[in-house]
């Protein structure tokens, strides 16, 4: 499976995230994500570590952001926006989508995001 997460500078994301660790995670189907500014960990369904090979912004923009995964059998783009999401267990100040695939099958995944604290 390859799958491409969101490259954002994330020296460009807010300050104290660039060292910590975000939090990402959506269902239906489920899968998780964390990551900081050089590596990160997919899991959907198998789970894989990732280098965060690099990180954009929008162009004249702050957000939204995204970051390009590559493991040893995946890859993953990750898009990041400051938006409301919610859950059904709480509202997360982040969505996030996930740009991936399995074999040959393109996959599209949604859901929320952490900022470390």
């Amino acid at each position: 499976m390859r799958a491409i997460v969101f490259p954002v500078l994330l020296t460009a994301l807010p300050a104290a995230a660039a060292a910590e660790t975000w939090r990402c995670a959506g269902t239906d189907p489920g899968w998780r994500l964390r990551f900081d500014a050089t590596q990160a960990e997919f899991s959907f369904p198998a789970t894989t570590q990732m280098d965060v090979m690099q990180q954009n912004q929008a162009e004249g923009r702050d957000w939204p952001r995204a970051l390009t995964l590559v493991g040893d059998r995946d890859t993953a783009i990750v898009i990041l926006e400051p938006l409301a999401c919610g859950t059904t267990d709480a509202e997360h100040p982040y969505r996030v989508l996930v740009l991936t695939q399995r074999g040959q099958t393109p996959i599209l995944l949604a859901g929320c995001c952490e900022a470390p604290r």
